[in-house]
């Protein structure tokens, strides 16, 4: 008995030993990626992070391989938008600037002009870097306008729309701000590679869909095909448009295909606001506590209150102060193109990014408004989806802020500020389009999510590489070692167009 007993003392002591060795293994391997990852070696962090995984499952510690799972995907999040080293990024910085030289290039690059990302100790370049120096530099914007004679669909599109004459039979009075209505209709499809994706597991998507707002009416959904991966119906109801689908990719035995089809009608919305007739927010409310709060990519901190102090000043009039943080913001926030998924994977309130550089995209400008509205009383949102002006339609962010007796009023800010870039726009006209932009909208839009970081549903249980904007389908796979939402990126398409032009 003395011996069977020391026989099982003995085996358990060695099971549990090496059970925990195992775990300072993996563990260890843990902080090396970590590490890794600090000193800007994300491949090598990847792979480690890869390995952890793999002695996580082994040891039946499913948690932990999901932490690695989400470590794997942060790190390839890091540098998917710096696909270019200096070499090739003196290529395309040459194809967009003929005239420049490799030492113009490198002024630039030591005064900070070209955004980078140190990887592996070697400089990798914003896959939007050339296009940012022109958005960051009017006067080279408008020569390079000039050389290429290009023209601005934003302005020649909508031109007719902004400068229309009140009095032309549509509306001049305020208490009908929705008219003109376009319909639209559009087809998204993907077609990823069977190789493309794990041999097994669940991938779950998030596949966007317009929603119903005050704006934007008549959504229909036409077809999803196929049918049987759809888990949640879609609600256009809802603050956030998606149908949830998942695929079983153990019985997929060909190329996956998804297509979504549907139609909607969006309004163009005029408002004509009193500031006397604004009357007091309830700030008791569900609508004033939601949408003041600090709250993700809505951060607002001692600085963001600060700032937006320094331009209400003292008018108390929320429509008011709201024009000067539009016009602040107009003024002060160059257009710039963002590494939004680095941005997540940092870590970093998008609004936070865009106060901290100076400058930012729709998105960015949106969130920043929306912040320093929050941040003086104004209960503001960044609303979500496309912009849909003929021949240049795509991802699309702009801002609403409300106002009792109203309701929910637009603003766009990077839209407005396209107009700069038109040398024939007198000073006059040029006020005039940007002036629009606040408290008007166009009718060329697609409404999916009414505020950003808006929940999914049901809630993923690994990270998606961009939650807080749903503008293509966020997905998940458990047995995905590539980030499914980067992949799907490269393989979603859109085509929508209006039904009655």
């Amino acid at each position: 008995m003395v011996r069977f007993l020391s026989t099982v003392l003995l085996l358990f002591l060695a099971f549990t030993g090496a059970a925990i060795c195992a775990g300072s293994q993996a563990e260890s391997i843990y902080q090396q990626a970590q590490n890794m990852a600090k000193a800007g070696e994300y491949e090598k962090a990847n792979d480690l992070f890869k390995e952890a995984r793999r002695k996580s499952l082994l040891e039946g510690k499913s948690r932990k391989a999901e932490d690695c799972l989400n470590q794997m995907y942060r790190m390839q999040r890091m540098v998917v938008e710096y696909p270019f080293n200096k070499e090739e990024a003196l290529k395309a910085f040459k194809e967009l600037f003929p005239e420049k030289t490799d030492a113009d290039f490198e002024a630039l690059f030591r005064q900070g002009g070209l955004d980078h990302w140190m990887v592996s100790g070697e400089p990798m370049f914003f896959e939007g870097f050339a296009r940012n120096i022109l958005f960051r530099n009017l006067k080279l914007m408008l020569e390079y306008v000039s050389k290429k004679k290009e023209a601005n669909p934003f302005f020649d599109k909508l031109k007719g729309i902004i400068y229309r004459d009140p009095k032309s039979g549509y509306s001049a009075k305020g208490w009908k701000p929705y008219i003109n209505p376009v319909q639209f209709i559009c087809k998204a499809e993907m077609a990823i590679p069977r190789k493309e994706l794990p041999e097994k597991g669940i991938l779950q998507l998030w596949v966007p869909h317009p929603i119903q707002t005050a704006a934007q009416t008549d959504v229909r959904i036409v077809a999803i095909s196929p049918e049987e991966y759809v888990k949640l119906p879609p609600r256009v109801d809802a603050d956030l448009g998606t149908v949830y689908c998942e695929a079983d990719l153990e019985k997929l035995k060909e190329d996956f295909y998804f297509t979504i089809i549907y139609t909607f009608k969006h309004y163009e919305q005029r408002f004509i606001i009193d500031p006397q007739n604004v009357g007091p927010y309830d700030k008791e409310s569900v609508l004033y506590k939601e949408y003041t709060r600090s709250f993700a990519n809505t951060a607002i901190n001692d600085e963001i209150r600060l700032k937006a102090k320094a331009i209400v000043g003292d008018e108390e009039n929320p429509y008011l102060a709201a024009r000067k943080i539009y016009d602040y913001v107009l003024t002060n926030i160059k257009y710039s193109l963002m590494p939004h998924v680095q941005i997540g994977a940092r870590g970093i309130a998008e609004n936070l990014y865009v106060h901290e550089k100076g400058f930012g995209d729709c998105g960015g400008q949106s969130m920043y408004f929306a912040s320093l509205c929050r941040a003086a009383g104004i209960p503001a949102r960044t609303t979500g989806g496309m912009q849909l002006v003929p021949t240049v339609a795509g991802d699309h962010f702009w801002a609403e802020f409300y106002l009792p007796n109203y309701g929910w009023i637009p603003v766009d800010t990077s839209i407005a500020q396209t107009v700069d870039y038109v040398q024939e726009v007198s000073p006059q006209d040029n006020k005039i389009y940007k002036d629009y932009f606040f408290g008007n909208m166009d009718p060329y839009r697609l409404v999916i999510q009414k505020d950003i970081d808006v929940p999914l549903v049901p809630k993923p249980q690994l990270s998606v590489s961009l939650p807080m904007a749903i503008q293509e389908p966020a997905a998940i796979c458990a047995n995905a070692e590539v980030d499914p939402g980067i992949l799907i990126e490269e393989y979603w398409k859109f085509k929508v167009e209006p039904v009655d032009e």
